[in-house]
């Protein structure tokens, strides 16, 4: 059984490339590491936080330890003390201001609220639990209403959703402008 389990244990750290950059944990499948451990560039895998709050799958990373700054493209991310599951092409989390910028095609699910966003730029403080979003978006609820919307401000805490010039679609297909 020892056996067993020290040759999976070799399996997998031969397979898989585990580093450690002072708030993120990358396990990808490729790493490369520049400017004396200040920058790091990796393919394929996942990142998370070190109090493990955070989780992102992507295609690419590129994390700069100067300004705390993590880039990701075309993954899923999981904030998971706020059930969010943020799917992206482009996200960038800046550990010192406490937020995230998402971009392109974003979709965003709160999980316990049962409320999906799609949108184009989106701004998530996780201080203060707020998501807001200057671009057109639409938010769909768990009764099937639908909100287009030039814009919104989401305190997840408080469950309060702020929106402007919005499109509201009901289930019964009745349109209202709000």
């Amino acid at each position: 059984m020892k056996n067993k389990l020290s040759i999976l244990l070799l399996f997998f750290f031969i397979f898989s490339e585990v580093t450690f950059a002072e708030p993120f944990i990358f396990k990808t499948k490729e790493i490369e590491i520049k400017n004396n451990g200040n920058e790091i560039y990796a393919k394929d895998g996942k990142a998370f936080s070190t109090d493990n709050n955070l989780e992102i799958q992507a295609i690419n990373f590129e994390y700069f330890k100067s300004t705390d700054l993590l880039k990701a493209y075309n993954g899923v991310a999981y904030i998971k003390s706020d059930n969010l599951k943020v799917e992206f092409n482009e996200i960038q989390f800046d550990q010192k201001k406490f937020n995230f910028i998402a971009k392109d095609d974003v979709k965003i699910f709160d999980i316990k609220n049962k409320l999906t966003i799609e949108t184009e730029l989106v701004n998530y403080n996780w201080n203060k639990k707020i998501l807001k979003s200057k671009t057109n978006s639409v938010l769909k609820d768990q009764f099937k209403n639908i909100f287009n919307t030039q814009s919104f401000n989401y305190e997840i805490n408080k469950n309060i959703i702020k929106i402007k010039d919005a499109n509201f679609k009901d289930f019964d297909h009745n349109n209202f402008y709000v």
